[in-house]
């Protein structure tokens, strides 16, 4: 009888091959008859978009791995070397398509009646939805003044907020978060190679205060795959011998500092100030982490006489934001920026001047700046208003208040590492924000903490109908 399965199933996936070739061509036959070149490219349109929908929903892992080398490789980090596609008048993105199959993904899911998704969207965290649905208001309200350039300006910068309710959906087990997070942490150390080959492709390994091997996102995205390991090694749900977690320590130490991120040192600072309070390093960590920064510090200052620099004057030069801000060329453009942008929030304080206008903000040169200015909480209220600026704030403290409430329960190992690592790299992603904007590699390990929320309070629903009907029994 299995036999005979095997071979109906063998049987059906080989007619099902030539169905699917048999109505290709056809299609294909019908495109080229009725309309021509046009007809080709829309069908061949239509077929990729059906080609990216079904990977995102049948293979979410293969999906989030897409995500990371279409956005960062492909995109931040190999800019120089891969332009960007253009369609007609409209530049693309590597992601745009894969993001597409994402939310026609969750589309099909939500159409389903997914409860995962449902109770993402309407139970658990409603500040989300809320958030997502007035952000598409001004996209709607925008289109008539701005027409593409307002769902292109969406899709910018708020395309990584769609990535934590797909990463629900699709990863709502255990062992598929578990996973897709030690995934991530491999991918995210995947950017030191990457940067070492673009540092010397680019760079000739020279180091500098304005030379970045990888962007700070990448950096960002470095660093909540440390803080994952870290937290992950104190929790025992990840094993490395204290000899390498040293040598990790220093490697990602190293290249933080030779990279040279100032947003992603001030956020390093404050993962690890959380890391301490939160007892995620031991005596024994503290010293290995403190020998980490130590040979770091020795490295880099011997690399930085290779090449004529001084460590400490390097470090004095890039802590001058910190400590005098109009010192420093780009912390004083920057500053005049949000001043300006802030003047133009007060004129729409409420709804913002909408998407698609891309900002048009003037620096101090006279010279017309057409990029955001910098600033996550400034972006959000120039481009959607303070409402949106609050819906947004309001979705992290919630975020933060389910991890701590999740984390208070009696939970695994493995859930902790995850709830704690996604909190720790949300609160220090957030200081980060204050001169960028999202990072997908932090809402995707957001994504994974608010899929154990989530798989938590339905297992503990579960848990409860049992014990009624136990009861009444």
């Amino acid at each position: 009888m299995n036999h005979g399965l095997a071979q109906l199933s063998v049987s059906s996936l080989r007619y099902g091959i030539e169905g699917v070739l048999v109505l290709g061509t056809a299609l294909l036959a019908l495109a080229i008859v009725v309309g021509g070149e046009a007809g080709v490219l829309l069908l061949t349109g239509l077929l990729g978009v059906a080609l990216v929908t079904l990977i995102a929903y049948r293979f979410p892992t293969l999906t989030i791995v897409l995500v990371i080398v279409l956005v960062k490789v492909l995109g931040k980090e190999a800019q120089d070397l891969f332009p960007e596609p253009v369609v007609g008048s409209i530049k693309l993105r590597y992601f745009d398509p894969m993001l597409l199959g994402v939310v026609l993904a969750m589309v099909l899911k939500l159409l389903q009646r997914n409860r995962q998704l449902i109770q993402y969207l309407f139970r658990v965290f409603p500040l989300w939805t809320l958030f997502i649905s007035w952000a598409i208001i001004q996209v709607g309200i925008s289109l008539s003044d701005h027409g593409i350039n307002a769902p292109g300006e969406f899709r910018t910068y708020y395309q990584q907020f769609l990535l934590v309710p797909y990463v629900v959906t699709f990863l709502g087990t255990s062992r598929g978060q578990w996973k897709l997070f030690k995934l991530m942490i491999v991918l995210t150390f995947l950017f030191i190679p990457l940067g070492i080959v673009k540092g010397g492709l680019l760079y000739g390994f020279s180091i500098g205060a304005y030379k970045k091997w990888i962007s700070a996102n990448a950096n960002i995205g470095l660093l909540a795959g440390m803080i994952g390991v870290i937290v992950g090694v104190r929790q025992k749900t990840i094993r490395l011998s204290s000899t390498r977690m040293l040598f990790l320590l220093s490697v990602f130490m190293l290249f933080t500092l030779i990279n040279s991120h100032r947003s992603v040192w001030l956020a390093t600072g404050v993962a690890i100030l959380l890391l301490l309070l939160l007892k995620q390093l031991s005596l024994s960590r503290q010293i290995q982490f403190a020998l980490a920064v130590f040979s770091a510090i020795l490295i880099a200052g011997y690399l930085m006489t290779i090449f004529g620099l001084d460590i400490t004057a390097f470090v004095e030069e890039r802590f001058m934001a910190f400590t005098s801000y109009e010192q420093d060329s780009t912390a004083s453009w920057r500053y005049y920026l949000w001043m300006e942008a802030l003047q133009k929030i007060r004129e729409r304080p409420l709804s913002g001047a909408g998407l698609g206008l891309h900002f048009q903000l003037v620096d101090p040169q006279g010279n017309l700046i057409t990029t955001s200015p910098h600033n996550l909480y400034i972006t959000i209220a120039y481009q959607i208003g303070v409402v949106g600026l609050v819906l947004y704030l309001g979705f992290v403290a919630q975020l933060l208040w389910r991890f701590r409430s999740a984390m208070r329960r009696m939970i695994t190992p493995v859930d902790r590492t995850i709830l704690l690592s996604a909190a720790i790299a949300l609160i220090a992603t957030s200081t980060y924000y204050a001169a960028y904007v999202f990072s997908h590699i932090t809402w995707i390990f957001v994504g994974i903490a608010v899929g154990v929320v989530i798989r938590l309070k339905r297992e503990e629903q579960l848990t409860k109908t049992k014990e009624a009907k136990r009861r009444l029994v």
